[in-house]
C-alpha cells in the first residue's frame, strides 16, 4: 500500500473505523467497553479469515486515529503539511478544519498571550472551543506548548456529530517550508472520549489514549514520520450499545518515503479485540513493507500475527497485487495452510 502501508484505506474516519469494527463485532457486548484480559490467541487453519478481518481492522483503526491526530496538530500550528503532499490522508475533520471560520478560531487562541480560549460555531449545529497555552509566551508554536479541542455536540455535517477532547501537545518547534516542502513535527494527540457519531446509522466510534506523531521530512517526497503509543483503544457503539472494542498496546509504526517514490513501512503492536474473544496477538512486520508511489500495496515484504504457542499468520507480499498468507499452527516454520490471496481480499479499501 502507498506511503503509510494503507495506502487506500485512508477515508473518512468514520467510515473507516465503524466499518472495520462492525466487521469484527460479531453480536456484539453490552457487558462493558473493557477488552477480558485472557492471553493470547490460538492461531489454527480455521482462524484465518477471523485473523484476516482483523488484522484489517487494526490498520484501519490505527490510521485513522493518526490521520485525525494530525490533521489537528497541524491545523492548531497553522501549518497545512497535507497540501505539500507529504500524507495526502484524510480524517472525517479535514475538509472542515480547512474551514476559514475554524482557522479563524485555531490562529486567535495562538495570538493572545499565556492562555487563551476561542470558539466556534459547527456548521449544522454545536460549537469548538480551542484553548490554547503559550508557555513561553513567544506567539509560536513550539515545545511545551498545548492545545485543547473541545467538541460540544459538534455537527460537522448534516450527518456526522463530534464530542469529547482532544488535546495537542508539541514536544517542539512545528515548521513547515513551502517551497521546499520540508517538515517537521512533534506532537502528542490525547484522545478522551472523543466520539464521531453517524447519525443516520446511530453508529458511534469513541477513541481514548495517546499518539505519539514525529514527522521529519526534507522535501515534500522524503522524509519520515513515526507514530507511538502505550495504551490506545476504539470502541463501536451502535444505538448506545457496545458492539466491539479494540485495543492497542506497545504501538510502534515507522514510515518512510524517498525522493524516487518507494515507501517503506514497520509496525508492531500488541492487539486485543472483541473478534479475538479479548485474547491477543503481537502484530510485527519480519520484513519490511515497500511499496512504489503507484502502487496501493506493498510489492514486497511481510506482515505477521503472533498468538498462542508461537503460532503464526504470515502474510508475504509477491507484488502488488497478490499476497501468500501463511499459518503456522506451532511456529515451526511448516505451515500447515498456504493461499495465494488479491491484495484486495486481504486488505479491502471499503
Amino acid at each position: 500500500m502507498k506511503n503509510d502501508m494503507t495506502g487506500p484505506l485512508r477515508t473518512a474516519l468514520l467510515a473507516i473505523t465503524t466499518a472495520a469494527l462492525s466487521a469484527c463485532g460479531g453480536g456484539g457486548s453490552d457487558s462493558g467497553d473493557a477488552l477480558p484480559s485472557s492471553g493470547s490467541y490460538a492461531i489454527t487453519t480455521a482462524s484465518a479469515t477471523t485473523l484476516t478481518n482483523d488484522l484489517g481492522a487494526s490498520i484501519d483503526v490505527m490510521d485513522a486515529a493518526y490521520s485525525l491526530g494530525f490533521d489537528m496538530a497541524t491545523t492548531i500550528a497553522d501549518v497545512d503539511a497535507t497540501s505539500a503532499g507529504h500524507h495526502g490522508r484524510v480524517s472525517a475533520l479535514q475538509v472542515w478544519l480547512k474551514d476559514p471560520q475554524v482557522k479563524r478560531v485555531a490562529r486567535a487562541s495562538r495570538r493572545i498571550a499565556a492562555t487563551s480560549t476561542s470558539t466556534a460555531a459547527c456548521g449544522w449545529g454545536g460549537s469548538i472551543t480551542v484553548n490554547f497555552a503559550d508557555q513561553n509566551n513567544n506567539l509560536v508554536v513550539d515545545g511545551g506548548d498545548s492545545a485543547t479541542i473541545t467538541f460540544n455536540t459538534c455537527n460537522i455535517s448534516a450527518d456526522t456529530r463530534v464530542n469529547g477532547t482532544l488535546v495537542v501537545s508539541y514536544n517542539g518547534t512545528t515548521t513547515h517550508n513551502a517551497s521546499t516542502g520540508a517538515f517537521s513535527m512533534d506532537a502528542t494527540s490525547r484522545f478522551t472520549q472523543l466520539t464521531v457519531t453517524e447519525l443516520s446509522s446511530a453508529r458511534a466510534v469513541e477513541l481514548n489514549g495517546d499518539l505519539k506523531v514525529v514527522s521529519r521530512y526534507t522535501s515534500s517526497t522524503a522524509g519520515e514520520d513515526t507514530v507511538s503509543a502505550s495504551s490506545f483503544s476504539a470502541v463501536l457503539r451502535v444505538n448506545g450499545v457496545t458492539n466491539s472494542s479494540r485495543s492497542f498496546e506497545q504501538l510502534n509504526w515507522t514510515m518512510a518515503t524517498n525522493s524516487v517514490g518507494t515507501s517503506t513501512s514497520d509496525l508492531s503492536s500488541l492487539i486485543s479485540s472483541d473478534l479475538l474473544g479479548g485474547r491477543t496477538v503481537m502484530l510485527t512486520t519480519p520484513v519490511t513493507l515497500r511499496s512504489l508511489s503507484t502502487e496501493d500495496y506493498p510489492s514486497s515484504g511481510q506482515i505477521q500475527l503472533t498468538g498462542a504457542n508461537g503460532g503464526r499468520m504470515t502474510i508475504t507480499a509477491l507484488n502488488a497485487t497478490q499476497a501468500r498468507r501463511d499459518i503456522d499452527t506451532n511456529g515451526d516454520g511448516t505451515p500447515e495452510a498456504s493461499a495465494v490471496l488479491a491484495w484486495t481480499t486481504l486488505l479491502p479499501t471499503d
